[in-house]
């Protein structure tokens, strides 16, 4: 991964809330207004809530969801191949590990066959 996050991120990530996991995909985007980011909770059906605030200090990131209480806040590792953090949704903390993936079909595979296809997206590279 780059030291900035350019293009397109995908990290893919089993939550657990109140026993049901769920499966977040969290796509980041630097853009000439700095980083923005959307997230998929793909066992509710749900495609590209925005994040209210996405803020990167050194290796540390965070990304705010305020209309549903939630944030993620993580590390970036040394070696720019993941980032270990917490997701924070109305007072619960789950540890989550976010990694990149190249394109679509690896966050189908990661996510389950056929489930994701339907919110197929572009194959865009990652770099953080």
């Amino acid at each position: 991964m780059a030291r900035h996050a350019q293009g397109r991120g995908r990290g893919v990530a089993p939550h657990e809330a109140g026993g049901v996991k769920l499966r977040l995909v969290f796509h980041i985007t630097n853009t000439e207004d700095g980083l923005v980011a959307t997230v998929d909770s793909i066992d509710q059906g749900v495609i590209g809530t925005p994040a209210t605030g996405v803020k990167r200090e050194g290796d540390s990131l965070t990304i705010e969801m305020k209309q549903i209480d939630g944030e993620f806040q993580g590390t970036v590792n040394k070696d720019r191949t993941e980032i270990d953090g917490n997701w924070s949704r109305r007072g619960m903390l789950t540890p989550l590990v976010l990694k990149p993936v190249k394109n679509q079909i690896q966050v189908a595979r990661a996510l389950g066959w056929p489930l994701l296809m339907s919110f197929a997206r572009s194959n865009a590279t990652t770099t953080l």
